[in-house]
């Protein structure tokens, strides 16, 4: 934006303004009077040359000419002042009008156009630049008396006919009373603009800028951060409400800000306690998992001499032995998989996690995890499926953790799907366009039938210690901590576990991890 460089007060630009404007109005009020002055001057002219043209067309008449078609009258009216030329006396026929000036010409034309016309008066310049009124007085034949001089046959006289002219040159009327009219025309107006500007000066900076000053001040102030500042104007009329309307809403930001100020210590207040209650939960949760840690590193110890002492004491002929050992073991078995849950969960917590990344074959991946859960599919009478398109890749990712995911998947299909129900496992690449990765991927998906899962409890189920059926009847095993250690292992591949479920139609869910991960592009 142009940067000005000349600063003019609005009280200046008003001067300005109304004094060009008052001085606009004032000429053209006065243009009508000086115009008609003017119109009243020439007017004077046309009726002294009219009169003089008179009297030259009656001393014609009566013979009294001199040298050169001179009346005279013509030396008296010279005398009277200069620029007055005539009266002469021009004679018209036929043939003369070729040799003489437009003027004589024009007037020629249009006495012999309009017959009645006896005079006309047109505007010249003398030949020194000086406005005259040049008058024609029309010499007409007639028959009656006086008659006109040089007619000697009144029987071939055309009564009418235009047969001279009386030409004379008069100036403008000049003397003192002219030129005082003229110089009072031109006196008036500059007074009349100095006193309107005067006034308007007075009426505006009374009435307008002391008002417009006062909330420009006030405006200032403001503007420095004084919200204390009001404004006093008493004026009766629109900047009164003005500033009226400035003092409420200074009135309504001092509230606010009052108000903002409450509610930013209040703020503060709440913030310190948020703060206190986060390092709070935070040390709170840091000694659950390193309590968790570390009693499942101590109950690891003794449980793997139960499990090592149990399969000893299956080495029995006695059959009611070896079935209770075979309880045994499978208790201890199972309490083994929620210890080392617990202690996968809470490594993840604390971010000793470690992610190694190696070639994984997801189709061969898959195909161990079948055969190793097949007996417990046998067991229920369970159908195992397998689907896996042909165009799968070797795709970089932990394949430790990945055979966990995707085991907790498998393993939980078999368990909530009931006796004569199918599981089936599938995978296929996806297309950067139609992957949640939003990167080429590939997906594997594990369906059951089992009873699905209700919309509201889906996302729920992916919480520590979550579990769907009622803990006082319990029918499945576990800690609930599978789905949460899946989606935790999920997201450091950098990959993404979503479900599709129904109730009554069984559930999918899929697991779907980038060919390669974004920190190795």
């Amino acid at each position: 934006m142009a940067k000005s460089f000349v600063r003019i007060s609005l009280s200046t630009k008003l001067r300005i303004l109304f004094a060009g404007a008052g001085l606009a109005i004032i000429i053209a009020a006065l243009a009508g009077p000086w115009y008609f002055t003017e119109r009243l001057t020439e007017q004077a002219a046309a009726q002294s040359a009219a009169e003089i043209s008179a009297i030259a067309l009656q001393q014609w008449e009566e013979g009294k000419i001199t040298g050169e078609n001179n009346l005279p009258i013509a030396r008296y009216f010279s005398s009277k002042g200069k620029g007055r030329r005539g009266p002469i006396f021009i004679a018209v026929t036929e043939n003369s009008t070729s040799s003489m000036d437009p003027s004589i010409k024009q007037a020629i034309q249009t006495f012999r156009t309009d017959r009645r016309r006896k005079i006309i008066i047109f505007t010249e310049e003398d030949n020194r630049g000086r406005k005259v009124y040049r008058c024609f007085r029309a010499v007409r034949a007639k028959m009656s008396p006086p008659y006109v001089h040089g007619i000697t046959d009144y029987t071939t006289v055309e009564p009418g006919k235009l047969i001279g002219l009386i030409d004379l040159t008069i100036p403008p009327p000049t003397g003192s009373l002219i030129w005082w009219t003229r110089g009072m025309f031109i006196l008036g107006a500059i007074l009349s603009t100095i006193t309107a500007v005067i006034t308007f000066s007075i009426i505006t900076g009374r009435f307008v800028l002391s008002p417009v000053k006062k909330l420009y001040n006030f405006s200032e102030k403001v503007a420095e951060g004084n919200l204390t500042e009001r404004c006093e104007i008493s004026s009766g009329d629109e900047f009164e409400m003005l500033a009226r309307r400035f003092n409420e809403m200074l009135d309504v930001i001092t509230t606010l800000q009052d108000q903002l100020r409450r509610a930013s210590r209040a703020l503060d207040i709440r913030l310190r306690e948020l703060t206190q209650a986060n390092i709070a939960l935070y040390q709170i949760d840091r000694i659950k998992n390193e309590f968790l840690a570390n009693v499942s590193h101590e109950l690891r110890t003794p449980l793997n001499s139960i499990i090592g002492f149990t399969e000893l004491l299956m080495q029995t002929d006695d059959e009611k032995r070896r079935r209770y050992a075979e309880n045994i073991l499978t208790s201890a078995r199972m309490l083994q998989s929620i210890i080392n849950e617990m202690l996968t969960s809470a490594k993840i917590a604390a971010g000793k996690e470690q992610v190694n990344i190696e070639k994984v074959s997801i189709t061969d991946l898959c195909d161990t995890l079948v055969q190793l859960v097949r007996p417990l599919a046998d067991k229920k009478r369970l159908e195992l499926i397998t689907e896996f398109a042909d165009d799968i890749p070797i795709i970089q990712s932990d394949p430790q953790k990945v055979q966990q995911i995707l085991y907790n998947l498998i393993s939980n299909a078999i368990k909530f799907t009931p006796a004569g129900g199918k599981v089936t496992i599938s995978a296929r690449r996806v297309d950067s366009t139609v992957s949640p990765l939003k990167t080429d991927s590939v997906a594997v998906s594990v369906s059951d039938t089992g009873p699905g899962i209700p919309l509201a409890d889906q996302e729920r189920i992916f919480e520590k210690f979550s579990r769907l059926d009622n803990p006082m009847t319990r029918e499945h095993d576990g800690a609930g901590l599978g789905l949460a250690i899946s989606r935790s292992l999920a997201t450091l591949l950098k990959g993404k576990i979503t479900l599709q479920s129904e109730p009554g139609h069984g559930a999918t869910f899929t697991i779907t991890l980038p060919i390669t991960p974004a920190d190795k592009e």
